[in-house]
């Protein structure tokens, strides 16, 4: 903006320029119009350009070698802390061979599926990612940089457990789905591209989440959030009141070193800074 150059008839500046995008988002992008006046300025003219360039820039791939902060031995192990006769008040999908004795009807007729009493010492399988959709602050120089590394996050997560062989349910507001392969990864990956945060009831989204039972089922849910406040406190207690772990990465805007906290005997919260190598901190 508010460049001049001064040229005669015939002459011609070719200038050329880079684009640094650290978040991502659409953007219009190039010059949008052009003041011509006279040598004398005593007249101007104003072109606008009618066709600037739509950029679409997608959130960063990190490819993570190691989670610093995770066992992850436990997910090759068999949750059998109790044994297999007291059934725990979770249900699931009744399936072939199931003793009848343990069909939950109640839930049956709610759901129009034959239910019946999970186990407490059945195995978990996989992990679960919740993703945070609220929008915290209101100023864009505030939550683009919080909402980019909450994205960030999520997908170095999904990807280093893809590359395990370890599937990842995936929660937002649409619903439940699952990443099991590279096919499904590169799904995963648009969606989080075109992921919106918005200001909603947080607490009903959480709720949502929780009536789906299968977060139950996992071995650890990680929660990737801005704000970790009593929504999802709230949310890791009734994942550890069913002997499922909670992992909380807390994106805070700035720069700094990540800090490590246990928030319950099962919830450990992981403040990741905006402004920090991604490989580094996690």
């Amino acid at each position: 903006d508010d460049i001049e150059y001064e040229l005669l008839p015939q002459d011609r500046i070719k200038k050329e320029t880079g684009l640094v995008c650290k978040y991502r988002g659409e953007y219009r992008v190039g010059i949008k119009s052009v003041t011509l006046r006279d040598f004398l300025c005593l007249f101007k003219l104003t072109y606008k350009n009618p066709e600037p360039l739509r950029v679409k820039v997608f959130p960063d791939i990190v490819r993570l070698s190691a989670l610093k902060y995770i066992d992850m031995d436990s997910f090759s192990e068999k949750e059998s802390t109790r044994n297999h006769v007291y059934p725990d008040v979770l249900v699931r999908d009744y399936v072939s061979g199931d003793d009848v004795r343990y069909i939950n009807w109640k839930k049956s007729a709610a759901t129009g599926n034959l239910q019946v009493r999970r186990f407490t010492g059945e195995e978990k399988t996989g992990v679960g990612l919740i993703i945070d959709p609220e929008r915290i602050f209101t100023e864009e120089r505030e939550y683009l940089p919080v909402e980019n590394r909450i994205l960030e996050i999520a997908i170095a997560l999904t990807l280093f457990m893809e590359e395990k062989n370890i599937p990842v349910s995936v929660y937002e507001r649409t619903g439940e789905s699952v990443v099991d392969g590279p096919g499904t990864f590169n799904g995963f990956y648009e969606t989080a591209a075109a992921f919106r945060f918005d200001d909603i009831d947080r607490a009903a989204v959480f709720a949502k989440f929780l009536e789906a039972q299968s977060l139950f089922e996992k071995k650890t849910v990680f929660i990737v959030t801005g704000k970790p406040d009593d929504a999802v406190l709230g949310l890791c207690r009734e994942l550890n009141n069913n002997d499922t772990e909670a992992f909380v990465y807390h994106v805070k805007n700035g720069t700094g070193e990540p800090v490590l906290e246990t928030a319950a005997l099962h919830t450990h919260m992981l403040t990741v800074p905006t402004d920090r190598n991604l490989s580094e901190i996690m």
